[in-house]
């Protein structure tokens, strides 16, 4: 009986320990594969859409009008990671 608790306790010790790193390990900084999330691999994906009129639909987020050069590209549904960077900002005008 004894035998069998310390291997039940080895197992949950390595599943838990498990979950920890993938739900906590660092995901690239670089763009995943358009419609995947780098951290845990979902395809509930949208795009940070900036500017005025941009609004939140089912394809896109609304990031507001402030514009950043870190701002994120992509922001996953399932576990709320934001990724890549819009990069440099050009003004067209």
């Amino acid at each position: 009986m004894k035998k069998k608790l310390i291997i039940t306790g080895i197992i949950l010790v390595a599943i838990g320990g498990a979950a920890c790193w993938y739900f906590n390990r660092k995901a690239p900084l670089f763009d995943a594969a358009e419609g995947v999330c780098p951290r845990c691999l979902s395809h509930d994906v949208r795009r940070w859409e900036y500017g005025l009129g941009a609004m939140d639909t089912e394809e896109v987020i609304g990031g507001g009008c402030v514009v950043s050069a870190d701002s994120p590209k992509y922001h996953c549904d399932v576990c709320g990671f934001d990724w890549g960077v819009v990069g440099e900002i050009v003004d067209e005008r």
